[in-house]
């Protein structure tokens, strides 16, 4: 519960590479400037991005040390996104312990919550498509499988996240919150529900330094979001299907 042992892997990397996934699936729902246009000059880098790893050679992916260049020459880190990474497990583990608390019966026995890891989720019918839910667990009360995804900012960013999402005061406002808050932080909360066909997605937020240092945010699947959702990674992937051919000469 305390470690983050199957993402961040050299097998995690290989598994989302060439696919749109969750994190950045947000990039896809960005509206274009002009009329007319299809994508966004953000979700055309995104795409364009995608297709060229659609396009590697596989002699380089399959080999480790070959494949962990590409991967350190790409991955993003800094002292926050590391702190961050630290941080996740003991968040995972007050969320459980508070989870009944919160959300759950009074007149129910009480439990702490069973969390576990997943690696990357590819959706079933969507299978250019895949998300990292940081924890995942079946409700005891209800049985319905659950989605978590934690984030662990700092300082100004952690009080734009309560100021703007947990303190609003109806759960619409809290929603829509989230969504001006962090655009890819919402669309990946709906983005675990596809891939993995949960029902509900905890969007947790945790700063130990805090005297209040969790606050969480319950979204319930709702399917015309998803919907909207699935019709942009569809045409996501024949954007980047196109252009990986013709990278690789074969379309």
């Amino acid at each position: 519960m305390y470690d983050n042992k199957n993402q961040n892997t050299l097998e995690w990397f290989r598994q989302r590479l060439g696919n749109i996934t969750g994190s950045a699936v947000g990039n896809l729902m960005v509206k274009p400037m002009a009329k007319g246009e299809t994508w966004s000059q953000t979700a055309l880098s995104y795409l364009n991005q995608v297709a060229f790893e659609r396009a590697m050679n596989p002699l380089v992916v399959e080999n480790d040390d070959l494949f962990a260049q590409y991967v350190a020459l790409n991955e993003v880190k800094s002292k926050a996104i590391t702190w961050g990474h630290a941080m996740e497990g003991e968040a995972a583990h007050l969320f459980a312990v508070m989870f009944k608390s919160l959300y759950g019966s009074t007149s129910h026995a009480p439990y702490e919550l069973e969390l576990i890891e997943p690696s990357s989720v590819v959706c079933k019918d969507l299978p250019h498509f895949a998300s990292s839910p940081d924890r995942m667990f079946f409700n005891p009360e209800t049985g319905e499988e659950c989605a978590v995804e934690i984030k662990c900012p700092q300082g100004q960013s952690f009080a734009k996240f309560v100021n703007g999402v947990f303190l609003q005061s109806s759960h619409e406002s809290q929603l829509e919150g989230l969504k001006k808050s962090d655009r890819n932080y919402y669309w990946q909360c709906y983005a675990h529900m596809l891939a993995t066909g949960a029902t509900k997605t905890y969007f947790v937020v945790y700063n130990p330094f805090m005297q209040k240092p969790i606050f969480a945010l319950e979204i319930a699947r709702d399917e015309a979001v998803i919907d909207e959702l699935r019709a942009k990674i569809c045409a996501g992937n024949a954007y980047v299907d196109e252009l990986a051919g013709r990278i690789t000469g074969k379309s």
